[in-house]
Order: C-alpha cells, then structure tokens, then sequence
C-alpha cells in the first residue's frame, strides 16, 4: 500500500522478502520484527477484484466454492500447500 492507503504493487507467485538496509547494498535476513509483520501479511492468500477501477481485496481460504476459487485461478491443491508452509498448518 503507498502513502494514501491504495494499492501501490500485487504480489502474484512465489516470492522472497530480504532485508535490505538503506545504509548498505548488501541484502540480508529480516529482523525479527519484520519476519513476524511479513509472515501475518501474507497468512492468508487474497484474491484481487478490480471494481471500477477500484481495487477490491478478499482474503481466500479452503472454505470458497470450488467453482470460485478456479475463477480466481487458483487450485485448493496449491492453497493446502501454501497453507502448509506459511501458516504451519
């Protein structure tokens, strides 16, 4: 999110956050306190739903519809296994 609130960037796939700090140009391990910020962040998969140019953010879980969770392009097979390294479960 940038300074107003609205979405400034989608993350989409896999991916991996580093630290890097402003005083050097080497990347690093996140601080502890951005380790817990980052793992809450993305606990949960969401789904982005463009309404009027407004950008709508729904958290998924294994609950949706079969139906709905192909729309969004995501299969539960995928969602049970981001479930499992992200949240442990």
């Amino acid at each position: 999110y940038d300074e107003n609130g609205e979405i400034a960037d989608i993350i989409a796939g896999d991916f991996f956050i580093c630290y890097a700090p402003p005083d050097n140009s080497e990347l690093s391990s996140l601080p502890d306190e951005l380790i817990q910020k980052y793992t809450e962040v993305f606990k949960t998969p969401q789904a982005f739903i463009d309404i009027g140019g407004k950008m709508l953010v729904v958290p998924v879980d294994e609950s949706w519809n079969p139906s709905v969770l192909r729309y969004f392009g995501i299969d539960k097979c995928a969602l049970s296994v981001y479930n499992m390294n992200v949240r442990g479960v």
